[in-house]
């Protein structure tokens, strides 16, 4: 049995530890996934993974060609490094993937967002509608922040999502129609969409929204009906309500 390991001068539980800030992770490309789903996911996924650090007490099947990346920690010490409140015992350290964009496809575009759970949510729920190719303008949130990966519940592996400028934005617009989440009053009921077969969305910061400058090169400007009451619509549920109406309800209309 893989030895047990109980002190926090471990080079292992050290290296749990670094990768808890944002400049760690981007400067070694690494990031730690939690709990049994999300090691699970990993695992079936084509993500390479570093370490394994598991809990002394739990039983987790892991294929031949990883039980050398095995370590195990006492409960205590898991206890310790886990950033879950009721630890499962089991967690990863994966290489970040750099997935190509394909810029054929749908696409959706975020724009300085910045809540963890609004970005995993959106994570997950773009795969959900088929939009399988994000790309992230401004200040977002690290998409390996510990919150964003548990809120992506596996769908990080599987997404492809980049770092973008500004700049793409006049390249895509030659073939795509770009479609803007905004509140003005000249936008457009997202329910009187048509036409929109090849599109980006793009969804502005949870406080200022798209950038002017982002909104002034785009073809359209939509907004989602909601009752007079109510200022806005949290920036996760407004877009995984233009990525269903869009890609399910326009699409299928043009077809």
């Amino acid at each position: 049995m893989t030895n047990v390991i109980t002190s926090t001068n471990n080079a292992i539980v050290k290296k749990i530890n670094s990768l808890k800030l944002s400049k760690n992770r981007r400067k070694s490309q690494e990031f730690v996934v939690e709990g049994i789903k999300m090691a699970q996911e990993a695992i079936e996924s084509d993500i390479e993974i570093v370490d394994i650090i598991l809990n002394e007490e739990i039983e987790f099947p892991i294929r031949d060609d990883l039980n050398g990346k095995v370590t195990r920690l006492r409960t205590r010490l898991f206890k310790q490094v886990s950033e879950l409140k009721n630890p499962e015992g089991i967690m990863l350290i994966c290489k970040e993937r750099n997935r190509k964009i394909d810029l054929e496809d749908d696409i959706l575009i975020l724009d300085s967002l910045r809540d963890p759970g609004n970005m995993g949510t959106i994570i997950r729920t773009a795969e959900a509608f088929g939009y399988k190719n994000i790309l992230l303008l401004g200040d977002c949130v690290d998409i390996y922040n510990s919150k964003v990966l548990r809120s992506t519940m596996g769908s990080i592996f599987r997404v492809s999502i980049k770092k973008a400028d500004f700049d793409i934005l006049p390249e895509l617009k030659k073939t795509h129609r770009i479609l803007v989440t905004t509140l003005d009053e000249d936008s457009v009921d997202i329910t009187t969409m048509t036409n929109v077969s090849k599109h980006v969305i793009i969804i502005g910061n949870e406080s200022n929204g798209v950038r002017k400058e982002i909104v002034d090169l785009a073809d359209e400007k939509i907004i989602i009906p909601i009752s007079d009451k109510i200022d806005s619509l949290n920036a996760a549920i407004a877009t995984g309500i233009s990525m269903f109406y869009l890609k399910l309800i326009v699409t299928k209309k043009e077809r």
